[in-house]
């Protein structure tokens, strides 16, 4: 998925763009709406000793951050995935949700789509959307960051 034009919200110092371009598609899905399914995973190291790219078929938010927290204790570099969300709060639209890991700094942006196109709309960050920047504030507290 290219988000060229958008790029000025996506946080600096993180994987985030190049796992979105190689990784994270939004496609019709069981032939009823656009989304975002299974969730991707990708861990690195700078050296590249250690790398994993992993497709998360779990159907439950803590499962995937339980997944997710099994790799951050294993010492790389870098921890990105992505997740898939239907519309909610202030947020306009159904959104994936990509997650980078690093340093333990948990960074974040949200790609809004119509489930109906699978046309990304816009980008939000924490500080675009309240229920955004409460459902971060809960992740980081589920992988104590």
């Amino acid at each position: 998925m290219k988000i060229e034009n958008l790029k000025n919200k996506v946080p600096e110092n993180t994987g985030i763009v190049e796992f979105v371009e190689t990784q994270v598609n939004i496609d019709f899905i069981n032939d009823v709406s656009y989304g975002h399914y299974p969730f991707q995973l990708r861990c690195t190291s700078e050296d590249n000793t250690k790398n994993v790219m992993a497709a998360l078929a779990l159907n439950r938010i803590e499962m995937v951050l339980d997944e997710v927290n099994q790799y951050n204790q294993k010492g790389y570099d870098e921890i990105l995935f992505s997740m898939d969300f239907p519309r909610g709060g202030d947020m306009e639209s159904d959104f994936l949700l990509i997650v980078s890991i690093k340093e333990n700094i948990l960074k974040v942006i949200a790609i809004e789509y119509n489930p109906e196109t699978g046309d990304v709309t816009r980008l939000v960050n924490e500080e675009d959307s309240e229920f955004l920047a409460d459902f971060i504030t809960n992740i980081r507290k589920r992988l104590s960051l």
